[in-house]
């Protein structure tokens, strides 16, 4: 390729630029020119010609004027987001010297879901509200500044805000770690069925506004209704008044949904698909499966489902004691391969327990999974597994899932399923709380630093239930997830200025258009 001047008559001086091709039917070399544009006269600059295609003169000038070409999608959508909750005016007053910074690491964690270190790199490349420079080191002077004060101000001003009259309780935990630095992991069982340390945290949400509203971070993990009962009272104190319960499967036993019952608490529980009376529920319900009235399209999966009336039996001395509830039954296609994995997860751990620990006797919902028996010249016994039995049930149970409640305000099952798969959702956000690279570069578990991490991800995880709510306004709920949606819309490219922010769109794709369309109706998108 190479350039030649040529100068016009009129005194103009043309640029052409050209190629040389080897012709095949000539057998020679031929030269194709195409004007590229005139010479400034007075800087001698190139002025591109008209007839250029517009990304290519936009190229041209990126250089001359320190331009960029940005991500922006992402910040057009989560800056909507912002300003409809009013979360901009609540971050202005209670983090007024640092909320770009901390909008841009919320966003970060919202779209990449990855160590925070790598926040400055990230925002090399694509549009935040910060504008500038954001080392390492600034991300620890940031997190150092989110003192407790700063948090609690936050917390209030958000609950005025949302203004829920309703609140529930769920009890989180994000992804496991084996790192022996943070002091408040404690053992647990994860959803795999190992038992590595864990960091618990408890979050409140409005039951109405199906939005984040507190969250925190407790080393004692909720096993028993004494210990829920505890922290109902601690939170009292903080002004935080909890009307129901959304507990996982962890909590689950018979004796702790009794002592709910006995305690009347407002609840939603996780049942475990083992028992005999919710297996027993299954089986009077099969024919759920072939109603289509029953089924029902949910984050791009398909739910059958069926709401049973039924009752609780305390027993008592004297009496049986009875209690009204509902159980929402639930049936999925999708789910039965991940359902499997994680039965047999169990299964291995408990069978590995057993071994170990030669007088330990099985747990009851498990003990017909596995045969005992000694071994030949050590004495030992020896524990195997109970196939039949086993396959049986992932033939008869796997895919089902249950929940009880006696809260008047969840007898729909569409909303109970919803506010799962909202908790699902905020822990699947937290796995990268914990990870070696901020633990190396940040040094997230020196002193108070992994509360204002926590508060980050608190924060990214209102922006993350907006965002689903949105989707599910608009219809696009069966189309896409929210990781989907951001990272369509990640494509976005603005051209703008790499000191001031700022900028416009570049040609976008008939998907993003569209999305835009329904997410952005404000954004102009004529000419991209």
């Amino acid at each position: 390729m190479h350039r030649v001047k040529f100068k016009a008559k009129n005194g103009t001086t043309y640029i052409y630029e050209g190629t040389t091709v080897w012709d095949e039917e000539s057998k020679k070399y031929k030269t194709k020119r195409i004007c590229i544009g005139k010479l400034d006269p007075e800087s001698g600059e190139l002025i591109p010609s008209k007839r250029l295609d517009m990304t290519e003169k936009i190229a041209r000038d990126i250089n001359k004027n320190n331009l960029g070409v940005m991500h922006a999608g992402h910040d057009m959508l989560l800056w909507s987001i912002t300003q409809r909750i009013n979360l901009d005016r609540i971050m202005k007053s209670a983090i007024p010297s640092d909320w770009r910074a901390v909008l841009a690491m919320v966003w970060y964690l919202v779209v990449e879901s990855a160590p925070l270190s790598s926040c400055g790199n990230w925002m090399a490349f694509n549009q935040t509200p910060f504008v500038g420079k954001f080392s390492s080191r600034y991300i620890v002077e940031v997190l150092d500044r989110l003192s407790e004060e700063v948090q609690t101000q936050f917390y209030r001003l958000w609950n005025d805000t949302v203004a829920d009259s309703s609140k529930m309780l769920y009890d989180l935990r994000s992804v496991s770690s084996y790192n022996t630095c943070y002091p408040s992991l404690a053992w647990g069982v994860n959803m795999v069925g190992c038992s590595p340390r864990q960091l618990r945290y408890i979050m409140v949400a409005g039951k109405n506004s199906m939005l984040p509203l507190y969250m925190e971070s407790t080393e004692t993990e909720l096993h028993e209704t004494t210990q829920v009962a505890n922290l109902l009272r601690m939170m009292k104190k903080e002004g935080f008044c909890v009307e129901a319960l959304n507990m996982d499967q962890e909590f689950y036993s018979i004796e702790n949904i009794t002592a709910m019952f006995v305690r009347r608490y407002s609840f939603l529980q996780a049942v475990r698909i083992q028992d005999a009376w919710i297996c027993n529920l299954i089986e009077q319900n099969r024919d759920m499966m072939g109603d289509p009235s029953s089924l029902f399209l949910l984050d791009g999966r398909n739910y059958y489902t069926r709401t049973i009336a039924y009752t609780w039996e305390e027993e008592k001395k004297n009496r049986t004691v009875h209690h009204p509830c509902t159980v929402h039954l639930f049936y999925s296609q999708d789910i039965i391969g991940k359902d499997r994995d994680r039965f047999m997860h169990r299964i291995e751990q408990e069978r590995e327990r057993l071994e170990q620990h030669q007088g330990d006797s099985p747990e009851p919902h498990l003990s017909k999974f596995f045969i005992f028996g000694q071994h030949k010249y050590t004495g030992r016994r020896t524990v195997g597994i109970n196939v039949e039995e086993l396959e049986l049930h992932e033939k008869t149970y796997a895919g089902f899932f249950a929940f009880l409640t006696n809260d008047p305000d969840l007898l729909d099952p569409v909303k109970v399923l919803e506010s799962h798969r909202m908790q699902r959702t905020i822990e699947r956000a937290f796995d990268d709380l914990r990870n070696d690279q901020d633990l190396l570069r940040i040094r997230i578990h020196e002193g108070n630093r992994l509360s204002p991490r926590l508060f980050l991800q608190f924060i990214a995880s209102i922006y993350i239930c907006e965002l689903r709510k949105q989707l599910k306004e608009t219809g696009l709920d069966g189309e896409y997830t929210y990781k989907e949606v951001l990272s369509q819309l990640k494509q976005v490219f603005v051209l703008s200025n790499r000191d001031h922010g700022g900028g416009s769109i570049l040609p976008v794709s008939e998907t993003q258009r569209r999305l835009m369309h329904i997410l952005l109706p404000q954004v102009n998108l004529d000419g991209c």
